[in-house]
């Protein structure tokens, strides 16, 4: 697993000259701070409690990354992210869904093909189902 934030927090800590890139804390008072505050946030917004984010080494000049806490966070992230880009495509589906069934049941009534086409339409937009919906959202457009 990529560890996006564990990346992304100690460019945070950098930029804040916190600690440098090997980890040398620079503002021991201001990185005791961070710390509790973004284990107190990891906490709250992804219920991970595993630990500070970062412990102290070397009598407070070296910064250690949890990387247990990091990994968590970021299993938390995608799977959110998995959730929503799923959720995003059934109300795509369920809003093909309906415009299908409206315009079969406004009253098309046309002859040959045409209708054929649409009854085949509409039924496999009643079919479409989680796996399957980028291939079955392409075989109804």
């Amino acid at each position: 697993m990529n560890c996006k934030s564990s990346v992304t927090t100690k460019e945070y800590f950098e930029e804040k000259g916190i600690f440098d890139k090997f980890y040398n804390i620079l503002k021991l008072g201001d990185f005791r701070k961070d710390v509790i505050r973004l284990t107190n946030l990891a906490k709250t917004k992804y219920n991970v409690d595993e630990g500070n984010i970062y412990t102290e080494d070397d009598g407070g000049k070296k910064a250690v990354p949890n990387f247990k806490v990091f990994s968590k966070i970021d299993g938390i992230k995608t799977y959110n992210e998995k959730v929503k880009d799923n959720i995003a495509k059934e109300e795509l589906i369920q809003d093909l869904k309906n415009k299908i069934e409206e315009e079969t049941q406004s009253g098309i009534t046309k002859e040959g093909d045409s209708n054929t086409n649409i009854e085949e339409l509409y039924q496999k937009a009643m079919n479409i189902k989680g796996e399957d919906i980028e291939n079955k959202l392409n075989e109804c457009l």
